[in-house]
């Protein structure tokens, strides 16, 4: 675990203890997306062989690029800049309605930038030029979409708020911002402001599944990565999945982590986490103390919103579902493993590892090093 989890796991105890209530958090792994910056690493940004068009140039489509797709819908109106090597020649072009262009460039090194008024900043990497000669050079982008809020701080209108709660809101939320440099935003998830500023509202408070829906459609309008749960479950109800099956019972499993699990897969979305600043009953005396006790940790560096754990509830059963009809499925449970940091096993365990009905070892704890953690 790198020493900013260790700080972040260390910061969310401290508040947990100083205010005298549990902290759920069940974190992703991906932190919130800083400015688009293209690079050699994460696509290949020219093709090698140039088409056979007379002239020289490039073109290619812009894209928008999202959390969990890394091609979403093309990007129109995009003003895209071609600078030479020697700055001698600096050339910019639109997208058209369907997200593409064309530019007629003479051969030599270029370097790239964007601007949209609706998507961060691009520019290709330090070091990287994009290379013309004769003929024309496919060229695509992707854009991430600017960020209204990085932070949704979520309840309704059951807790029963403080004349402390709004100021320890607004307290946090300038901190966050200075500290981290995050924007934090408060919902209430079934008022009217909600409604006339995201276009959704929550009528029925106690459905954790219109929550869902409603927060969905907030993350999407604000592109958030994170989601402070303040209040009790009688504020905002902890959702239960039916998930594992035991002998052909279901396994209800709580969690606030099906809240940002959209697509209904049973894993935390990727670049999304979540958690909770819980109180007793309808309260909110304990959620002041938590929001001001994280207020303090930020303004004196020791707390950081770092995200850690992709929750999931993929399980392997004992045969003949499990993995070892034959140690066919070795290979898969070992992707499986690596590629999900938080795992629930169904079936039979002990110190030294998992075992079948029988009793028979499927996979020993001594394997753990073949594991990519």
């Amino acid at each position: 675990m790198g020493r900013s989890r260790l700080r972040w796991a260390a910061a969310l105890l401290l508040v947990s203890l100083a205010c005298n209530a549990p902290l759920t958090l069940f974190p992703s792994t991906d932190q919130p997306a800083a400015a688009a910056t293209e690079t050699p690493v994460d696509r290949p940004a020219a093709t090698d062989t140039p088409s056979s068009d007379d002239g020289s140039g490039t073109r290619g489509t812009a894209f928008e690029k999202g959390p969990d797709t890394p091609i979403g819908p093309a990007i129109p109106a995009l003003e895209i800049t071609f600078v030479s090597e020697d700055s001698a020649v600096e050339e910019t072009i639109a997208t058209d309605e369907s997200g593409s262009y064309e530019l007629a460039l003479d051969p030599g090194r270029y370097r790239i930038s964007a601007t949209h008024p609706d998507y961060d900043d691009y520019a290709t990497a330090p070091g990287y030029w994009l290379t013309v000669g004769e003929g024309y050079r496919d060229f695509d982008l992707y854009l991430m979409r600017q960020r209204s809020a990085d932070v949704l701080l979520i309840t309704t209108s059951l807790l029963h708020k403080t004349a402390d709660f709004e100021p320890a809101i607004k307290h946090y939320s300038l901190v966050l911002r200075d500290t981290e440099g995050l924007v934090a935003t408060y919902v209430e998830l079934d008022s009217d402001a909600c409604l006339g500023t995201y276009g959704v509202q929550v009528y029925d408070a106690t459905s954790w599944e219109e929550i869902r829906q409603a927060l969905e459609a907030i993350i999407d309008a604000t592109a958030a990565s994170y989601v402070t749960i303040l209040g009790g479950e009688l504020v905002l109800p902890r959702p239960q999945v039916e998930a594992c099956c035991l002998d052909e019972a279901v396994l209800a499993v709580p969690s606030d982590a099906w809240y940002v699990d959209f697509d209904g897969d049973q894993i935390v979305d990727e670049g999304l986490s979540v958690g909770r600043l819980p109180d007793l009953v309808y309260q909110s005396e304990t959620v002041v103390a938590a929001l001001q006790t994280a207020t303090t940790l930020h303004e004196a560096g020791g707390c950081t919103l770092d995200a850690e754990v992709r929750f999931t509830l993929n399980d392997y059963t004992t045969p003949p579902y499990g993995v070892c009809d034959d140690c066919t499925k070795q290979a898969e449970f070992f992707e499986l493993v690596s590629t999900s940091d938080y795992i629930i096993f169904a079936g039979h365990g002990g110190p030294s590892g998992f075992y079948n009905n029988s009793h028979e070892p499927i996979f020993p704890i001594a394997q753990m090093h073949s594991v990519y953690l």
